[in-house]
């Protein structure tokens, strides 16, 4: 697991490890700076020219470090001030006077001039602005950033590409785009949401000496924003020697309408690959056929949508082990009375995708029924999102993070918001921003895929919110094998199907 900083708490972390633990701010410049020259060094040759560009607070203060350490390297560096030297912080003021005394050129960015020059340089070094930044970038800071992205100079950020929102990646009227970020202790929340993430080119993580655990530990804090690795898949259920079909439980999927047979299919699919024990299947009987032919491991349970569930939903209920409702179910039937009875009398955790979302966010009633039921998991696309809150898709697309954990906050719920960044929120305001995935997986059935990923770990006995963020993180992890296999522009569910399940 890897913790995804705030501006808040990259603040928090810098101001506790100077004065509680007693590092120097000065010692973490060098070691940031440090960081920074190093991988200025992998992407350039001595012969080049290096511009730092840097502002007047800390993270200017980094530039012209940087620009110092690469000097007495022996390369041509050139510092770039934009802002007023009398107002910036004192560690600006002392790189400054340092770098001044060692003969380091140092002009200053006045309002009309032409200071990004292809040929007097080969690498820029963006230290305008760090994580603090909140207001639109105008005026000087806007002309010199504007200047930086039309020079076709490659660069490369300290901490963040200026003029990128740490907290949510919004591009504050305009920003940097750089070919690589080297940010400090962990990464920052706006460098993997988009639009941020397309900004930082390719992200590093330095190591500085931030006290970044022990803030954590004192503060008896989790992180509360977070995202998945490779490291994390060992965080899937075991296999015992001894066991049975029974030990990896029973997932119920309720899916499937009259020409939806494959959003059955596929949920039902998804569960056996990902582990589950048995898997049966409660659809219409036009889906019988296909069912059979292409799934015959799944118990098949076919219902009339014209008549009550009750005689067949209730003792298929008490069998499950974990319950997948919505995908392809149809908006007419009984739909709404599934859904019903699951809220009133399920046991087990459930996940609601597709239809059975829509369901519910027409119906009042079901909307009730919701509320407070921590183990229910709803994974909605922005449209599904929008018709659930009443917000706009530019609205939630502004606020991922804010919509889903005030989504889950307000019912109740686990709420996995499926999007190029799926946002899994839990009422206690967790945060799981997804970083696995690709375009190639915005295809029909894909979503059905994922609610029987998730369902299946359910029924394994991980806990709900921990099932939610494993399976987008394997769904898109599995994805991005896919887009390998078959490419991002050609592959569809039923090449993502083949692959869940399969090892590198």
């Amino acid at each position: 697991m890897r913790r995804l900083l705030t501006a808040a708490e990259a603040k928090a972390i810098d101001r506790y490890t100077i004065d509680e633990i007693g590092i120097p701010s000065t010692v973490l410049m060098e070691r940031a700076a440090l960081a920074v020259a190093e991988q200025c060094e992998r992407m350039i040759n001595v012969e080049g020219g290096v511009l730092c560009v840097c502002g007047t607070g800390n993270n200017g203060a980094d530039g012209v470090a940087v620009a110092r350490i690469l000097s007495l390297r022996g390369y041509r560096t050139k510092v770039l001030i934009v802002g007023d030297e009398e107002r910036g912080t004192e560690e600006f003021k002392l790189q400054l006077c340092v770098a001044k005394r060692l003969n380091i050129p140092v002009c200053k960015a006045g309002e009309q001039a032409e200071y990004i020059k292809r040929d007097e340089c080969v690498l820029i070094v963006d230290a305008l602005f760090g994580v603090g930044l909140t207001r639109e970038v105008k005026g000087i800071y806007e002309k010199v950033i504007d200047q930086i992205n039309r020079s076709g100079v490659p660069v490369i950020s300290v901490d963040l590409p200026s003029g990128v929102s740490a907290d949510d990646g919004k591009v504050l009227g305009c920003a940097v785009k750089a070919d690589r970020t080297v940010t400090f202790g962990s990464e920052k929340v706006g460098m993997i949401l988009y639009p941020g993430t397309e900004y930082c080119g390719e992200r590093i993580v330095a190591e500085i000496g931030l006290a970044e655990k022990n803030y954590f530990d004192e503060q008896n804090e989790r992180a509360t924003v977070f995202t998945y690795d490779e490291d994390d898949l060992k965080r899937l259920p075991k296999r015992p020697a001894y066991s049975n079909k029974g030990t990896f439980g029973r997932v119920l999927v309720i899916a499937g309408s009259p020409n939806m047979g494959g959003a059955a299919l596929f949920a039902g699919t998804a569960a056996y690959r990902m582990g589950a024990g048995l898997v049966e299947i409660a659809t219409v009987k036009e889906n019988r056929g296909l069912l059979q032919a292409e799934l015959p491991e799944a118990v098949l349970t076919v219902y009339d949508p014209l008549k009550n569930p009750a005689d067949w939903l209730i003792p298929a209920m008490k069998r499950a082990k974990a319950i997948v409702v919505g995908p392809g179910l149809g908006l007419k039937g009984n739909g709404a009375e599934i859904l019903a009875l699951l809220l009133e009398l399920a046991t087990v955790p459930m996940v609601i995708d597709a239809d059975g979302l829509n369901l519910i966010a027409g119906d009042q009633q079901l909307m009730n029924r919701l509320r407070g039921k921590n183990q229910v998991i709803l994974t909605p696309h922005l449209g599904e999102m929008s018709r659930l809150t009443g917000k706009t898709l530019s609205e939630i697309q502004r606020e991922l993070i804010e919509t889903a954990w005030d989504y889950s906050r307000g019912v109740g719920v686990i709420c996995a918001m499926k999007d190029a960044r799926t946002i899994v929120s839990s009422p206690d305001g967790t945060i799981y921003v997804n970083t696995s995935g690709n375009a190639g997986m915005a295809t029909g059935g894909s979503g059905d895929l994922l609610a029987g990923m998730i369902g299946a770990l359910l029924a394994e006995g991980m806990e709900p919110y921990e099932s939610a963020c494993l399976g987008v993180y394997l769904h898109g992890r599995y994805g991005d094998m896919a887009k390998e296999r078959y490419g991002a522009r050609t592959m569809i569910a039923s090449d993502l199907a083949k692959i869940i399940g399969e090892t590198e």
